[in-house]
């Protein structure tokens, strides 16, 4: 018997996109956060302009791992299931 992959190779490029997309968003987050950073040290930004890029931020690097296991379908959620097989 043979598998057709093609299904699985499109859809792991997909999640590569997914990630590599992400990780854009969140260095610009970075660069905005060192900008806002550095301006509100010098009081030429006010904290609330601040806090609306700090807040986001500390939020996406607060959930390591999220896309991998969204809604307990990952690692962790083969693991509340009794399977011991590595994802």
């Amino acid at each position: 018997m043979t598998l057709d992959t093609r299904d699985f190779i499109l859809r792991s490029q997909q999640a590569e996109a997914a990630r590599d997309g992400a990780k854009v968003q969140l260095d610009a987050a970075k660069l905005d956060w060192d900008r806002l950073k550095s301006l509100l040290a010098e009081k030429a930004v006010p904290q609330s302009q601040f806090d609306m890029v700090d807040g986001p931020l500390q939020g996406r690097q607060g959930r390591p791992g999220r896309c991998r296991d969204r809604g307990g379908h990952g690692q962790e959620g083969l693991k509340r299931l009794g399977d011991t097989r590595t994802i």
